[in-house]
C-alpha cells in the first residue's frame, strides 16, 4: 500500500489524493473511489503475493549447480520476472473486480466515516459501468506489475548476493586470519549462511581447482602432519554420521510403528493388564518408581511433568475433528523435516568422493589412501539407511518434483539419494577391485561388491 501511495504522486489528479471535489463547481469534497480502489487494490494485491511466497517455497533459497557472475544471474531474470509479475496481476485483477463490486462498499463505507468525507454518487465506483474504466484498469494493472516486479527483484537480488561462491583460505597466513579457513566455515553452526558457503567451497575445490587440492593433500609443518585434510576431512565425517543416526532413528521408529496393529487391544489382554498392574504399580498418592543401585533398592518418587496450557489446549483441539485436521502433523511432515537441510550434505558427499578420486593421481604422500576405509564405511552405511528410508516411506503421498509448485525438500532428498549412489561408484570406478581389499565391515564388502558389479 505505501508503494501504491509513493506512485499515486506521478499519477493524475483523479489518482492522486483521497479527497477530491466532487465537481469543479461545487467546493464540497468527497471520497476519491478511484484511489480508494487502488488502495484496495493493493492490498489484496500484497496479501495473495505474500501468500504465494510461502506457498510456493520462495522463502528457500535454492544455490544453483551452475554458478555464474552476480550481473548475468541478474539480467537473465529480469525480462522472465516482468512477465510473470504481469501475467499475475492480470488474472488477479479479474478476481479483483468482482470482489470490489460485490464487497466494495464495506471499504467505501469505513474509509468516508473514518476520513469525514462524503461520497459522491456521480463519481462512484458502485455500478459495473464505472468499474470497466479502461484509464483505471490500465493505472491498476500497470501499478500492480510495478509492485509485483519490485518484489520479486528484491527477493532475486537477495538470493544472488547469498548464493554467491566465497574461496576460503585452507591454511591461515597469518595469525589474524586463523578462525577465517575453511574449516572454520565447515563447522560454523551459529552462522548457517557460512557453513553453506563453505560446504560450496569445498564442492568447488574437489572438482576444479587443482592448486587448492595440492595444498589440501599437502603435509604441513612442524611435525608433517596432515593438518588441512585431517580437519577437513573429520567435519565431513561428523555431517554424515549426525544423518546416518538420525536416519536411522527415523527408520527404527517408522518400522516400530508400522509392526504394531492399529486395531484395539482384545478384552483378555486388557483384563490381565489391568490384573497385573495392581501389582506393579504403587496405590499412593504420586508415582513412584524402584531404583536399584550397588548398595540395595532404594524408593524415590518421581515429580510429574509439568505441561503448559498452551500444549493442553493444542493436544485437546487436536483430538476434535475439524481442529484436529489442521493441527496434526502431515504424514509425510518428518521425512521432509529430516532432508530439509540436507545441501550441506550433498556437498560434503561429493566433495568426499572427488577428493578421494582425485588422490589416486595427484596424492603423493597417501594421505586420503589411510583414510579411505572409514570413508568408505560410512557412505555405505548412510546409502543403505537411505535406501530403507524411501522403502519405509514409499506408501505416503507422492508430490511432483517438476514445476512452480516443487517442494525444495522434497528434491534435495532425492538429490542426496543419487548424489550418495554417484559418489560411491565414483570411488568405485577410480580404485576398481581394491576397495574390497580395505579393512571394511562385511556389510560393506557386500554392498561394495554390488557396486562393482554395477547391481546397484
Amino acid at each position: 500500500m505505501l508503494i501504491t501511495v509513493f506512485a499515486s504522486w506521478i499519477m493524475k489528479d483523479s489518482f492522486s489524493t483521497l479527497a477530491v471535489p466532487c465537481s469543479e463547481d461545487s467546493p464540497a469534497i468527497y471520497l476519491n473511489d478511484n484511489k480508494l480502489f487502488l488502495l484496495t487494490a493493493a492490498i489484496y494485491h500484497g496479501l495473495l503475493f505474500h501468500l504465494r511466497f510461502y506457498r510456493n517455497q520462495y522463502n528457500y533459497t535454492p544455490f544453483k549447480i551452475i554458478q555464474q557472475a552476480k550481473f548475468f544471474q541478474v539480467k537473465s531474470q529480469l525480462v522472465p520476472v516482468l512477465f510473470e509479475s504481469a501475467a499475475q496481476i492480470f488474472k488477479q485483477l479479474l478476481g479483483f473486480y468482482l470482489i470490489f463490486y460485490f464487497l466494495g462498499h464495506l471499504p467505501r463505507d469505513l474509509t468516508a466515516h473514518l476520513c469525514r468525507l462524503s461520497i459522491c454518487p456521480e463519481t462512484s465506483l458502485s455500478s459495473v459501468q464505472s468499474l470497466l474504466q479502461p484509464e483505471l484498469f490500465l493505472q491498476s494493472f500497470f501499478l500492480g506489475t510495478y509492485m509485483y516486479f519490485i518484489w520479486h527483484l528484491a527477493a532475486v537480488l537477495l538470493r544472488t548476493y547469498l548464493t554467491e561462491s566465497y574461496e576460503f583460505r585452507i591454511e591461515p597466513g597469518l595469525d589474524h586470519l586463523s578462525d577465517k579457513c575453511l574449516h572454520n566455515a565447515l563447522s560454523c553452526k551459529s552462522n548457517p549462511w557460512i557453513q553453506y558457503l563453505g560446504f560450496l567451497d569445498l564442492f568447488q575445490l574437489s572438482r576444479f581447482s587443482f592448486n587448492r587440492r595440492q595444498v589440501l593433500f599437502s603435509a604441513t609443518f612442524p611435525g608433517c602432519h596432515p593438518k588441512n585434510w585431517s580437519q577437513i576431512y573429520h567435519i565431513c565425517l561428523e555431517n554424515l554420521r549426525q544423518l546416518k543416526d538420525a536416519t536411522q532413528e527415523f527408520n527404527h521408529n517408522a518400522f516400530v510403528q508400522a509392526a504394531i496393529p492399529q486395531q484395539n487391544t482384545p478384552n483378555w489382554l486388557h483384563n490381565s493388564s489391568l490384573s497385573a498392574s495392581r501389582y506393579l504399580k504403587p496405590t499412593s498418592l504420586g508415582h513412584m518408581s524402584l531404583n536399584e543401585s550397588v548398595t540395595g533398592t532404594s524408593l524415590r518418587e518421581e515429580r510429574p511433568i509439568k505441561v503448559s496450557l498452551q500444549t493442553k489446549i493444542l493436544e485437546v483441539l487436536k483430538k476434535k475433528p475439524v481442529f484436529g485436521y489442521f493441527l496434526r502433523e502431515l504424514p509425510d511432515a518428518a521425512p521432509r523435516k529430516l532432508f530439509s537441510s540436507v545441501q550441506i550434505h550433498i556437498w560434503a558427499v561429493e566433495a568426499l568422493s572427488r577428493l578421494v578420486a582425485a588422490s589416486y593421481a595427484e596424492d603423493t604422500l597417501g594421505i586420503v589412501q589411510q583414510n579411505l576405509p572409514e570413508i568408505l564405511n560410512v557412505l555405505v552405511s548412510l546409502y543403505e539407511n537411505v535406501e530403507r528410508h524411501f522403502k519405509l516411506t514409499s506408501t505416503l503421498g507422492r508430490r511432483s518434483l517438476t514445476g512452480v509448485n516443487c517442494s525444495h525438500d522434497l528434491a534435495l532428498r532425492h538429490a542426496f539419494r543419487s548424489a550418495l549412489k554417484s559418489a560411491i561408484y565414483r570411488i568405485v570406478d577410480t580404485f576398481g577391485k581394491c576397495v574390497i581389499d580395505f579393512r571394511l565391515s562385511l556389510e560393506t564388502q557386500r554392498r561394495l561388491k554390488l557396486f562393482l558389479e554395477y547391481k546397484e
